[in-house]
């Protein structure tokens, strides 16, 4: 049975009633408690009642806390997701999860896209999604109004990229980079259109110099898969086996190879110029040496051939001879 009474100029609504838990909330106004006590009370028998009270008393904040502590360590990606948490952080963290309504997000939204690419914000947005849903069904928080994210409208996904590096811009690239160690992270990218996550967990037991292979454990897809090696690429492993004694062929930090080869791109004057474009170069020349569709992706670990074409970008000047 609810209960209202006035304190100063508010009425407090509280709703007693077996098997329910006990539901305290105020208003400034009789008839808006009233209306809320009806409610409550009617869902109550209909059995169609969730008590929101944990959403109302949980920040975004805390609900990140937990996000970070308990699902994100066991992700792929977790460095990335961490950045894209801490963003949400600073922007919403101070909002109850019953406060986070559609305008919010949708304003927050907005904001990211003056000075952000819609890809980044869609990456963003679909985040908060993923982990505002995991607060219903993980930690026992019922959202009341649903999750705000779904009742916005994400913004486009960007068009796939079609960066392309010629040899005159591979040559200064290659030129400009003074880590050695980088170096050859590169020139292996180019070879086999491995992924930097890929290339940086290779380690001594994954090659096999008598067949001219190296396995990949671990993927993107959670397929693992065993490549041929090109003899440049073959040449290029040899040589950073004989530096290194134990553990990954590479050890340097993804970031830091990031951020030396942003440097070396700079140095070299070349523009809008990313690692993972280095994957797509790969990729289309794989094809342009004449592989059929079923080789290229199982060196790349391409399941789903649509993503394939969208990495193969073929230049009309080589298949000009095909033409003859």
């Amino acid at each position: 049975m609810a209960t209202i009474t006035k304190r100063s100029n508010r009425y407090r609504v509280l709703i007693r009633k077996q098997n329910f838990p006990t539901i305290c909330k105020t208003f400034s106004d009789k008839s808006t408690a009233q209306t809320f006590a009806k409610d409550v009370e009617a869902k109550m028998e209909r059995g169609l009642f969730m008590d929101a009270s944990a959403a109302e008393k949980t920040t975004l904040n805390e609900l990140l806390d937990s996000y970070s502590k308990t699902i994100l360590p066991s992700k792929k990606g977790k460095e990335i997701e961490q950045i894209r948490i801490n963003t949400l952080r600073t922007a919403l963290g101070h909002y109850t999860l019953s406060q986070l309504q559609p305008h919010i997000v949708t304003k927050y939204r907005d904001k990211r896209l003056e000075s952000i690419q819609s890809g980044t914000t869609r990456r963003e947005l679909s985040l908060l999604s993923t982990i505002l849903n995991t607060a219903e069904t993980d930690f026992d928080i019922h959202l009341p109004q649903g999750n705000p994210v779904s009742k916005i409208r994400l913004p486009k996904e960007p068009k796939g990229r079609t960066r392309r590096l010629d040899r005159q811009e591979e040559y200064k690239l290659l030129l400009a980079l003074k880590n050695t160690i980088v170096r050859g992270l590169v020139e292996l990218a180019l070879e086999t259109a491995l992924r930097r996550s890929e290339i940086l967990r290779i380690t001594r037991f994954d090659i096999s110099f008598s067949s001219r292979t190296l396995y990949i454990p671990k993927s993107k897809t959670d397929t693992p898969r065993r490549i041929p090696l090109s003899k440049k690429a073959t040449k290029i492993l040899h040589s950073r086996l004989s530096k290194v004694k134990d553990g990954y062929l590479w050890n340097i930090k993804a970031h830091s190879v990031s951020t030396a080869f942003r440097r070396a791109c700079k140095r070299a004057g070349i523009d809008d110029l990313r690692f993972h474009d280095l994957r797509h170069e790969a990729t289309s020349r794989l094809f342009e040496k004449g592989l059929s569709i079923m080789e290229v992706s199982s060196i790349t670990g391409h399941q789903d051939l649509r993503m394939l074409k969208r990495y193969t970008h073929i230049r009309p000047e080589s298949l000009v001879k095909k033409l003859e």
